[in-house]
């Protein structure tokens, strides 16, 4: 999908984070038991069906935020990274060191 991720250094974990924070298609919940100051990352509920038939257009945290009108029907790559392998992961919920193994694995 992206052999970039395997070989690239962390800088991109930043990347993914913002796009987990800002982008209303995923929400976070919860605490991790091995990790217990980290908390699960899941795909809002609204959003599944919609990421399942690819579509990964921004949700309303982007689309009402400052910048809203400048990035409306943007599609980020790493939103449409992080859901693909949310989804191909096949749980249903992922703590933030996880998604990055994930995206490691499935690049």
């Amino acid at each position: 999908m992206y052999p970039y991720f395997k070989t690239a250094s962390n800088a991109w974990h930043s990347s993914v984070r913002h796009n987990l924070y800002a982008d209303g298609g995923f929400i976070t919940r919860g605490r991790s038991s091995l990790w217990p100051y980290k908390a699960y990352w899941y795909i809002h509920p609204s959003n599944i069906e919609r990421f399942k038939r690819g579509d990964f257009t921004p949700s309303s945290k982007i689309e009402n935020s400052s910048v809203g009108n400048k990035r409306d029907k943007h599609k980020s790559p790493y939103t449409q990274l992080i859901a693909k392998v949310m989804l191909a992961s096949g749980k249903t919920k992922l703590t933030l060191n996880e998604i990055y193994e994930q995206v490691r694995l499935r690049t």
